[in-house]
């Protein structure tokens, strides 16, 4: 065994859960909790996602420290994460792995700087723990066994907004959607993720929405033109660039002469995106060559306003 980062399994809309189940031939989490199991639903953190893991073998403790894509070190901090980690979360959970012979664990969380959703001062440089998974018995642990690691541990967690054992309607999640009391303004929250029997997605405020529906196409637009159009959303593009700020990913200097060391990759990071978690929705005959061409100059534009916002600021 050895320190490798293991990626977050991605948690998609609602939407698109209930297909990608269809499509597997698996219960989706709406028919798990009509089949009588308990949910949970959480508060969904607008955060920066992070990483600790955990190896311990022949007596020794070794920590890696990563954002969601890459290891995090004292010249790349994500936005001061891996100091938070090392002097506040490192020494926790070094008591309790003392106690603990073998163990390859990997504990994600969000470490709430300042994005999108305005939170209250105080709640700001924290790090909220919302997944573990066992590497070494291949186990994820669903809501209670966190619940119970975090408190013996002493980890913050997301605010449960709903917990029962009942079959959820379209209007108990709706109700949900937005719940918090940690944001500036109470009830202005990213969205929910609600769990059930080890199935997880997210339901989103409308604010928040990574897709749109559009009101009136363009005559000349291919159906795969307005795929991108519907999924590249200004929430979406927003999004990104702030995973890409946290990151260091940006050019040190924000000006057009970078115009393309921004634009590329953010591109690329998108068009990642929305095929992995839209592509089930993609046009029957998804022409990638068009959308790719649509889906660069959507991001051009974005890019000038972020060059230009930069310089008036400066």
């Amino acid at each position: 065994m050895e320190l490798t980062y293991r990626k977050f399994s991605k948690i998609y809309r609602l939407e698109q859960e209930e297909a990608n189940s269809k499509h597997e031939g698996v219960a989706s989490l709406l028919e798990q909790n009509k089949a009588g199991n308990y949910y949970v639903a959480t508060e969904k953190i607008d955060g920066a996602n992070s990483c600790i893991e955990v190896l311990k073998r022949d007596g020794k403790i070794d920590f890696a420290i990563y954002s969601h894509r890459q290891r995090l070190s004292e010249d790349n901090t994500l936005r001061g994460f891996y100091e938070y980690a090392q002097e506040v979360l490192i020494p926790k959970l070094m008591e309790f792995y003392k106690n603990i012979d073998e163990a390859h664990d990997y504990l994600y969380g969000e470490w709430l700087v300042s994005h999108r959703v305005e939170y209250q001062q105080k709640m700001y440089n924290h790090w909220y723990f919302f997944s573990f998974y066992d590497d070494l018995f291949g186990h994820e642990y669903n809501f209670f066994e966190r619940t119970a690691f975090a408190d013996r541990v002493g980890l913050r967690q997301p605010n449960v907004v709903s917990m029962a054992n009942y079959t959820l309607t379209k209007e108990d999640i709706n109700a949900m959607v937005g719940r918090s009391m940690i944001t500036k303004e109470p009830d202005h929250g990213e969205g929910i993720v609600i769990e059930c029997d080890g199935v997880r997605a997210k339901v989103v405020s409308d604010k928040f929405k990574e897709t749109r529906k559009q009101k009136k196409p363009q005559p000349s637009q291919t159906e795969s033109e307005k795929f991108i159009d519907e999924t590249i959303t200004e929430a979406r593009i927003t999004k990104m660039i702030e995973k890409f700020k946290d990151e260091n990913l940006l050019p040190d200097v924000i000006d057009f002469e970078h115009f393309g060391d921004i634009a590329r990759p953010l591109a690329n990071a998108l068009w990642n995106d929305v095929i992995e978690e839209e592509g089930s929705n993609a046009p029957e005959l998804f022409d990638a060559k068009k959308a790719r061409k649509r889906l660069n100059k959507i991001i051009s534009k974005y890019v000038r306003e972020l060059i230009e916002n930069e310089m008036i600021s400066d």
